[in-house]
């Protein structure tokens, strides 16, 4: 495990899911029968960008993943023990010209909040449309 940048658990932590930035995917982990504390190896599911980041678990079949290289947010919706599908959601290069797509959060609303590093938060519509954003030219200091 080299490059791992987050993780989140699925189904009352039966199923772990790491961000592996060395080799571009997704890894996947069984929590072991004989202990809460162990898990083992499941599958690797490389991905379609590169430096996967950052993760937000919205329920035990799906979650979303960010691309710190492409600034992008991809969807991932559970297929069967060994597949996730992949879509991408979000794509903010246009708006970020440097690196950076670490974190994202959903608000009560439905709008999507992506922490870009030094391009700040950028703020998405439910949609996916770009409706502004929140650095520090934009805060009081």
């Amino acid at each position: 495990l080299n490059g791992i940048r987050d993780i989140i658990f699925l189904n009352g932590s039966a199923l772990m899911v790491v961000v592996a930035t060395n080799t571009d995917s997704l890894i996947f982990f069984k929590r072991s029968t004989f202990s809460l504390f162990a898990y083992t190896f499941s599958f690797r599911q490389s991905v379609k960008y590169s430096y996967p980041h950052g993760l937000l678990r919205i329920n035990d079949s799906f979650f979303y993943a960010t691309s710190w290289a492409n600034n992008t947010v991809y969807s991932y919706t559970f297929v069967n023990d060994t597949f996730w599908r992949e879509a991408l959601v979000l794509d903010a290069r246009s708006h970020a010209s440097a690196s950076g797509g670490n974190h994202l959060r959903i608000d009560e609303c439905g709008r999507f909040w992506f922490a870009l590093g030094p391009a700040g938060i950028l703020i998405f519509s439910p949609q996916g449309t770009f409706i502004g954003s929140f650095n520090s030219s934009s805060v009081d200091t």
